[in-house]
């Protein structure tokens, strides 16, 4: 740390609400490559003192000059315009930073955001498409893209979006539930239900939310025997065995030749819960249509 610093600081313990002494801490951290610590000081000083404006900027250009290809200063002079609601100004002072480094993560971050909330969906596609040409891979961008996509009804290439988000954060319930959402939307029913059955926790919440969204994949295709198959499964694993016997029992009604997977799943009940009338019954009902006709006889004969 620089004398200069050192006396700043010194002074600023006395006179805290000094926008000349502000200022000059600002520079001084602007000289130390503490760029965050700058724009606050900076702040405080123009809100004392608005006049300080035009020489506050005039102090950042002559350190970008210094330093060119530091694209901490210009982030740092890019906050403090945004902060006075210079956004388009700060915008200008992002886009030369990309320039400068087009593999800037955090550059895009910022300038993505500012993008959407201004409501420019088609400059975020544009720009973190370019992120992405340039090999730049970072959670928030990707998720930033995927939502700019799902805003213009793009929604296989969101998928491929959260899909990679996904791929930073296995097991995210966020994406997998958006995921889910988004397969419904295109009509892909049994990857939407992949995705939901991966939600599954022993969170109660998450529980119920997912039996939610598995049921109303269903009313969508009511004969679908691939998302009955995964209810059964997430009832047994919610501890509802009588919804999982129903849901099995279902599936053989529309697929007997599902036969051969539906019995060993109606056992493994059995196994949790050896007294359980319906699923005993449903067992030995199925048996009977397989021939196993002495296994059958034994089910009944202990029912």
């Amino acid at each position: 740390m620089n004398e200069d610093l050192l006396q700043v600081k010194q002074i600023l313990r006395k006179s805290p609400d000094d926008p000349r002494i502000l200022r000059a801490a600002g520079r001084c951290y602007l000289s130390e490559g503490e760029y965050k610590r700058a724009r606050d000081y900076y702040l405080q000083a123009e809100a004392f003192a608005p006049d300080y404006l035009p020489g506050i900027i005039l102090e950042y250009e002559k350190a970008i000059n210094r330093n060119e290809k530091d694209i901490g200063i210009r982030l740092s002079l890019a906050s403090f315009k945004l902060s006075l609601g210079e956004t388009d100004a700060c915008v200008l002072e992002l886009e030369e930073a990309l320039e400068i480094d087009p593999k800037s993560v955090e550059v895009y971050n910022v300038l993505g955001r500012i993008y959407i909330k201004q409501e420019r969906i088609d400059e975020v596609i544009e720009l973190l498409e370019r992120s992405v040409a340039y090999g730049v891979r970072d959670v928030a961008l990707t998720e930033i893209l995927a939502n700019a996509y799902v805003e213009k009804g793009r929604l296989r290439e969101a998928i491929k979006f959260y899909e990679e988000l996904l791929s930073f954060q296995p097991g995210d319930k966020r994406t997998l539930r958006v995921l889910g959402e988004l397969y419904s939307r295109i009509e892909e029913y049994n990857r939407a239900a992949d995705f939901f059955q991966a939600m599954f926790s022993d969170d109660p919440e998450v529980a119920r939310e997912v039996i939610q969204q598995l049921q109303g994949l269903l009313k969508k295709v009511e004969g679908n025997i691939y998302i009955r198959e995964i209810l059964a499964n997430v009832y047994m694993r919610s501890l509802k065995p009588e919804a999982a016997v129903d849901k099995l029992s279902e599936v053989l009604r529309l697929d007997p030749a599902k036969l051969q997977e539906v019995i060993p799943k109606f056992k493994n009940i059995l196994k949790s819960y050896p007294d359980h009338p319906e699923a005993t019954l449903a067992m030995a009902a199925a048996l009977r249509i397989k021939g196993s006709f002495s296994e059958a006889v034994e089910a009944y004969y202990y029912l």
